[in-house]
Protein backbone atom coordinates (compact mmCIF):
# COMPACT_ATOMS: atom_id res chain seq x y z
CA UNK A 1 0.00 0.00 0.00
CA UNK A 2 1.47 3.50 -0.79
CA UNK A 3 0.71 6.31 1.59
CA UNK A 4 0.07 9.87 -0.21
CA UNK A 5 2.20 12.92 0.47
CA UNK A 6 -1.02 14.38 1.99
CA UNK A 7 -1.72 11.51 4.67
CA UNK A 8 1.82 11.60 5.69
CA UNK A 9 1.81 15.21 6.57
CA UNK A 10 -1.89 14.68 8.65
CA UNK A 11 0.14 12.38 10.72
CA UNK A 12 3.50 14.55 10.83
CA UNK A 13 1.27 17.24 11.74
CA UNK A 14 -0.56 15.55 14.46
CA UNK A 15 2.59 14.29 15.94
CA UNK A 16 4.25 18.25 16.09
CA UNK A 17 0.42 19.25 17.68
CA UNK A 18 0.85 16.31 20.61
CA UNK A 19 4.18 17.42 21.60
CA UNK A 20 2.96 21.14 22.42
CA UNK A 21 2.01 22.22 25.48
CA UNK A 22 -0.22 24.99 26.95
CA UNK A 23 2.09 27.82 28.48
CA UNK A 24 1.07 29.01 31.65
CA UNK A 25 1.21 32.79 32.67
CA UNK A 26 4.31 33.05 34.57
CA UNK A 27 4.40 33.81 38.78
CA UNK A 28 5.26 37.18 39.98
CA UNK A 29 9.01 38.05 40.12
CA UNK A 30 9.67 37.51 44.01
CA UNK A 31 12.32 40.16 44.94
CA UNK A 32 15.66 38.84 46.92
CA UNK A 33 16.13 40.00 50.80
CA UNK A 34 12.82 39.91 51.13
CA UNK A 35 10.88 39.39 54.46
CA UNK A 36 7.41 40.88 54.97
CA UNK A 37 7.35 43.03 58.00
CA UNK A 38 5.14 46.13 59.03
CA UNK A 39 5.08 48.33 62.05
CA UNK A 40 2.54 50.32 63.46
CA UNK A 41 2.50 53.21 61.27
CA UNK A 42 2.51 50.74 57.89
CA UNK A 43 5.69 53.00 56.83
CA UNK A 44 8.01 49.91 56.93
CA UNK A 45 5.76 47.29 54.85
CA UNK A 46 8.23 45.28 52.30
CA UNK A 47 5.90 44.18 49.88
CA UNK A 48 6.88 40.65 47.73
CA UNK A 49 6.75 41.42 44.39
CA UNK A 50 7.69 43.90 42.03
CA UNK A 51 3.65 43.47 41.44
CA UNK A 52 2.87 44.56 44.54
CA UNK A 53 5.12 47.43 44.62
CA UNK A 54 3.50 49.04 41.12
CA UNK A 55 0.28 48.25 43.02
CA UNK A 56 1.03 50.76 45.33
CA UNK A 57 2.47 53.49 43.13
CA UNK A 58 -0.72 52.98 40.67
CA UNK A 59 -3.11 53.65 43.68
CA UNK A 60 -1.09 56.26 45.27
CA UNK A 61 -0.21 57.85 41.74
CA UNK A 62 -4.50 57.55 41.74
CA UNK A 63 -5.17 58.73 44.70
CA UNK A 64 -3.35 62.30 43.73
CA UNK A 65 -4.17 62.72 40.17
CA UNK A 66 -8.01 62.44 41.09
CA UNK A 67 -7.68 64.74 44.57
CA UNK A 68 -8.44 62.01 46.98
CA UNK A 69 -5.32 63.46 49.40
CA UNK A 70 -6.61 62.15 52.73
CA UNK A 71 -4.71 61.44 55.78
CA UNK A 72 -3.79 57.58 54.90
CA UNK A 73 -2.18 58.51 51.83
CA UNK A 74 0.92 59.68 54.14
CA UNK A 75 2.08 56.05 55.04
CA UNK A 76 1.19 54.59 51.62
CA UNK A 77 4.06 57.18 50.39
CA UNK A 78 6.12 56.46 52.79
CA UNK A 79 6.21 52.93 52.07
CA UNK A 80 6.20 53.67 48.38
CA UNK A 81 9.10 55.71 49.10
CA UNK A 82 11.25 53.08 50.89
CA UNK A 83 10.07 50.43 48.40
CA UNK A 84 11.28 52.45 45.28
CA UNK A 85 14.66 53.09 47.14
CA UNK A 86 15.05 49.44 47.52
CA UNK A 87 13.77 48.09 43.83
CA UNK A 88 13.12 51.36 41.68
CA UNK A 89 15.94 50.58 39.31
CA UNK A 90 14.63 46.65 38.90
CA UNK A 91 11.02 48.22 38.15
CA UNK A 92 12.53 50.80 35.80
CA UNK A 93 13.55 48.48 33.25
CA UNK A 94 9.81 46.34 33.12
CA UNK A 95 7.96 49.01 34.25
CA UNK A 96 8.92 52.08 32.55
CA UNK A 97 6.23 53.78 30.74
CA UNK A 98 4.00 52.79 33.84
CA UNK A 99 6.40 54.48 36.18
CA UNK A 100 6.54 57.49 33.60
CA UNK A 101 2.58 58.22 33.93
CA UNK A 102 2.93 57.82 37.85
CA UNK A 103 5.93 60.09 38.32
CA UNK A 104 3.92 62.80 36.44
CA UNK A 105 1.23 62.71 39.30
CA UNK A 106 3.99 62.46 41.88
CA UNK A 107 5.33 65.83 40.62
CA UNK A 108 1.55 67.52 40.37
CA UNK A 109 1.53 66.32 43.82
CA UNK A 110 4.73 67.69 45.30
CA UNK A 111 2.73 71.08 43.92
CA UNK A 112 -0.48 70.47 46.02
CA UNK A 113 -0.45 72.10 49.04
CA UNK A 114 -3.21 69.72 50.45
CA UNK A 115 -0.76 66.94 50.74
CA UNK A 116 1.11 67.23 53.95
CA UNK A 117 4.81 68.37 54.24
CA UNK A 118 6.34 65.05 54.99
CA UNK A 119 4.56 63.14 51.75
CA UNK A 120 5.56 65.94 49.43
CA UNK A 121 9.18 65.71 51.22
CA UNK A 122 8.96 61.93 50.29
CA UNK A 123 8.17 62.49 46.65
CA UNK A 124 10.33 65.01 46.17
CA UNK A 125 12.95 62.67 47.05
CA UNK A 126 12.08 59.91 44.63
CA UNK A 127 11.53 61.93 41.79
CA UNK A 128 15.24 63.10 42.47
CA UNK A 129 16.42 59.66 42.95
CA UNK A 130 14.88 58.76 39.91
CA UNK A 131 16.09 61.71 37.83
CA UNK A 132 19.85 60.32 39.18
CA UNK A 133 19.07 56.62 37.39
CA UNK A 134 18.53 55.20 40.88
CA UNK A 135 22.12 56.09 42.35
CA UNK A 136 21.51 57.15 45.91
CA UNK A 137 24.76 59.50 46.39
CA UNK A 138 23.86 62.83 48.44
CA UNK A 139 20.02 62.52 48.46
CA UNK A 140 19.73 60.74 51.11
CA UNK A 141 21.34 62.29 53.80
CA UNK A 142 20.14 65.46 52.68
CA UNK A 143 16.77 64.24 53.07
CA UNK A 144 16.58 62.75 56.07
CA UNK A 145 18.27 65.70 57.60
CA UNK A 146 14.89 67.85 56.12
CA UNK A 147 12.34 64.87 58.14
CA UNK A 148 14.46 65.66 60.96
CA UNK A 149 13.95 69.48 60.59
CA UNK A 150 10.33 69.07 59.90
CA UNK A 151 10.19 66.95 63.19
Amino acid sequence: MIKTSNEMSIKSLARVTKTTRNLEKPRPLKLSNLNRHTTFDGSSVRLNSVEEIMHLIDMVSGSIANGNIEQGLQPNIINMCSNLKAYGQQLETIYKDQLDRAFVNFRNGCREEQLDVVSRLHLLEIIELRAMQWQCKDTDSYYKQKLYQLE
